[in-house]
């Protein structure tokens, strides 16, 4: 079995010197299908520090390195509903939402705030991609009266569903918009009466072919709506498991790295190749996507800017 493994890893690493912009795409294929065992004898990556999945990471070898692991489905799902059980929210199937607004997809112009926030000049978060909104449903539960946040997505039926949850929930900081925000990101916080604070972009869909590139969310209309309306002060963070997602993400905003923009440190690295990447994620909540990763002794690849 080891051989037959070993001869597979062989394959896959031939495939990544012959596509090394999907190197991570191959590593993560790998990392997947091999045993703990033999993942253990093959593979060494630098471990990433998480209060929340350290205990599923193997032992650290003899070069300070800890082994990517397989971990079972059903352990990632415990740890995910660990961090989310608090929102305890209630399966929801083919529930529409109560309010004309709360599944309103935007085309030009979204000026009804006051119908979807208590406070609408409190300052906003937006996630942009929000998948299943839990992530942003926690960070609302956790601020309340403090901040408001908003999630786009482009997937109707799970802005419906992040909706309705918030709705469960009773959380009146918070909202989801079907949007592209790419398009639609200016003309939505042209009208909104509070200051920008946070704009996060987490895991988003890689678009691996070439050809799809221009299907990024992060393009140059969407970078100039962020620091069109970023507050002094506000931060951007994005984050991705894969290096080259992330890497993309940042030669977008790199044009107004400077004047207007500075990439945080947290510390200092002796490491020239980790001395960009932020070591954890800022806002103390980690994403499904987030735990399934570091749970599996993988890394995820994050940026934070604050603008100036």
């Amino acid at each position: 079995m080891t051989l037959h493994c070993m001869a597979f890893t062989r394959a896959i690493d031939r495939a990544s010197q012959l596509l090394p912009s999907h190197s991570s795409v191959f590593y993560h294929v790998r990392a997947c299908f091999l045993t703990p065992s033999t993942a253990s004898l093959l593979f060494n990556r630098n471990k990433i520090s998480s209060a929340v999945c350290g205990s599923l990471y193997t032992d650290n070898d003899d070069t300070g390195f800890s082994n990517p692991r397989v971990v079972p489905q059903s352990t990632i799902n415990a740890m995910i509903e660990e961090i989310y059980g608090e929102l305890a929210v209630q399966s929801i199937q083919g529930r529409s939402c109560s309010s004309a607004t709360a599944c309103k997809s935007i085309e030009e112009k979204f000026d009804v705030w006051a119908m979807v926030f208590t406070n609408p000049k409190l300052p906003l978060s937006v996630d942009i991609g929000s998948g299943s909104g839990r992530f942003l449903m926690l960070l609302a539960k956790r601020n309340s009266g403090s901040s408001n946040f908003l999630g786009l997505d482009v997937r109707h039926k799970l802005v419906e569903r992040s909706n309705a949850w918030a709705e469960q929930l009773q959380l009146k900081n918070m909202h989801f918009i079907t949007a592209n925000a790419t398009i639609a990101l200016d003309s939505l916080l042209a009208t909104y009466p509070g200051k920008l604070t946070f704009v996060s972009i987490l895991c988003p869909d890689p678009q691996f072919k070439t050809r799809h590139y221009k299907r990024r969310i992060v393009q140059r209309p969407l970078v100039n709506a962020i620091m069109k309306y970023l507050a002094v002060g506000g931060k951007i963070f994005l984050e991705s498991d894969v290096e080259e997602v992330v890497l993309d993400m940042k030669r977008h905003f790199k044009e107004h790295l400077g004047d207007s923009l500075v990439l945080v440190k947290k510390h200092e690295s002796t490491s020239i190749e980790e001395k960009e990447w932020y070591p954890e994620n800022p806002t103390g909540v980690p994403t499904e996507r987030e735990v399934a990763v570091l749970g599996r002794g993988l890394p995820m690849f994050r940026l934070l800017y604050e603008r100036v």
